[in-house]
């Protein structure tokens, strides 16, 4: 696919979610069990080719991080 880096912005907050994501970013809410929303852009990236990805936190980025791990290979 050439030399192609794909960035993730997660700064997204809002009050219209209210306790749901309280105390979490939107990115690292859970879906489905052992997923979380993250996973899905993720995989589409990964999917299309592109297989490093940065991804941008702000807003409480150590539950993001302590998700995604420590930047090695999946």
């Amino acid at each position: 696919m050439g030399n192609v880096i794909g960035l993730l912005s997660t700064n997204y907050t809002g009050a219209k979610y209210g306790k749901l994501i309280a105390d979490r970013p939107v990115a690292s809410v859970p879906f489905g069990g052992r997923y979380r929303l993250i996973d899905f852009p993720l995989s589409s990236m990964v999917n299309s080719g592109i297989d490093t990805v940065g991804v941008l936190t702000q807003y409480k980025p150590l539950i993001l991080n302590g998700y995604l791990g420590n930047g090695e290979a999946w």
